[in-house]
């Protein structure tokens, strides 16, 4: 956790883009909440009045909200962008610097390769995390509760019937992100060896034609990316069994409303589009369920990466200004 809190502090010259960003999805996912009241209505204008008139009307508003919703999303995408990209525009050149004033002894103790994998590949991860964790977890801690609170004033008991199976998801996600990070660690370690072992070769492959080590090079490169891949491989398997576990147990949700809310709905003590809005606001509140297995796997790629990054930037550098310099 105190990794990803030093992650997220990478953010703090960007609290104008952030406070955009946060600004942007608050606002548009309010006009999306909006969306399947307005299509219940409609729904009801139909079936029960056949009031032209106002299904025009409602359809006009939805078309409207729709598109307030659409500028809004540009926003919330531009921005988180520019704060991630900004931030790990800022890592890059921080981690560059620091290497440039560390010891030659603590070069000499470390590969070059795992430097460069430091200095690309795990910036990037604390990147994607930076722009897609952070935008999505704002999205599911506004979202989870207000559809909830929705849900719940359409019909309380089809509410809690679909509410059953949110500890499920909530407890195989949690324990899917323990596991995820002790994957990517090892996926991580496994890419930093990889390019070490190209680094090496390209630098010395004088040497290496000299004594016609060709052969052994190209098998040694083989069996650390063949470990590269069983690793992402095993890493991935585990992602793609959480995503259609999750759809499943949403499906299951969604099939239960359909069947007791029809019900309902032939007795006549809900009425068509308040049964549609219900699954419309169950669809909305699936969704940020359904990601919390992709924030899951970005939070775990972004604490392991964050640490191998915030080893090196810690080393110790003997090159320092001097007092009052």
């Amino acid at each position: 956790m105190k990794t990803i809190l030093r992650v997220l502090g990478l953010l703090r010259p960007y609290r104008r883009e952030v406070t955009f960003a946060l600004v942007c999805i608050l606002v548009g996912n309010t006009f999306a909440l909006a969306v399947p009241r307005l299509l219940g209505a409609t729904i009801d204008a139909v079936v029960a009045r056949g009031n032209m008139g106002l299904v025009l009307a409602l359809a006009g508003a939805i078309v409207v909200v729709s598109l307030l919703r659409g500028l809004f999303l540009f926003g919330q995408g531009y921005y988180t962008e520019a704060a991630a990209q900004g931030a790990a525009y800022r890592l890059r050149n921080q981690l560059y610097d620091h290497l440039q004033r560390l010891s030659f002894t603590y070069h000499d103790r470390q590969q070059t390769g795992e430097l460069m994998s430091r200095a690309t590949s795990d910036i990037e991860n604390v990147r994607m995390f930076l722009k897609f964790g952070l935008e999505r977890s704002v999205q599911l801690l506004f979202l989870l509760p207000l559809t909830c609170v929705l849900l719940l004033t359409l019909d309380a008991k089809l509410a809690l019937l679909s509410f059953a199976f949110l500890p499920v998801i909530l407890g195989r996600s949690f324990y899917a992100s323990r596991q995820l990070r002790r994957l990517w660690d090892r996926v991580n370690a496994d890419t930093g060896a990889l390019t070490t072992i190209l680094q090496e070769n390209l630098v010395g492959v004088r040497v290496v034609r000299a004594f016609g080590r060709e052969d052994f090079e190209s098998r040694k490169f083989a069996a650390q990316a063949r470990n590269v891949s069983l690793d992402t491989l095993e890493a991935n398997k585990l992602h793609s069994f959480n995503m259609p576990f999750m759809n499943l147990m949403i499906l299951l949700a969604i099939g239960l409303v359909l069947w007791l809310g029809g019900q309902e709905v032939i007795a006549g003590r809900m009425t068509p589009g308040a049964l549609a809005q219900f699954i419309f606001y169950l669809l909305m509140l699936t969704g940020p369920v359904r990601v919390v297995g992709f924030i899951a796997t970005l939070y775990s790629r972004a604490a392991s990466s964050g640490g191998r990054i915030f080893e090196v930037l810690d080393a110790p550098s003997p090159v320092r200004d001097a007092p009052q310099a």
